[in-house]
């Protein structure tokens, strides 16, 4: 018997929810739409994938589309101040040249 984590997949390989296709399709309109502002929101019940697919989406514009992306998770912080300061602390350091994800 295979057991499931509630952890989120990293990538298309351990993609079992078929969650791909709705990806793909969140990219094209990320990469296709040029006027800004311009937001996505993803919402669902805890447990429904919602990181998972975020990943996915992360995945594609980083290998396929140029765009540069930043993962950030405001989970954990607990304070306004914190959270503000280390959003700005992880794009600051996320976007030097020669950075890692």
């Amino acid at each position: 018997m295979e057991m499931l984590t509630d952890n989120p997949i990293r990538n298309s390989h351990d993609d079992r929810f078929n969650f791909e296709p709705y990806a793909q399709i969140l990219v094209g309109a990320i990469v296709e739409t040029y006027m800004l502002p311009f937001t996505i929101g993803v919402y669902g019940a805890w447990g429904t994938g919602k990181s998972s697919l975020m990943y996915l989406i992360k995945e594609q514009l980083d290998q396929f589309s140029g765009h540069k992306t930043i993962w950030f998770n405001p989970w954990k912080y607990d304070k306004r101040e914190d959270l503000w300061g280390a959003l700005i602390r992880t794009i600051l350091t996320q976007i030097k040249p020669g950075s890692g994800d």
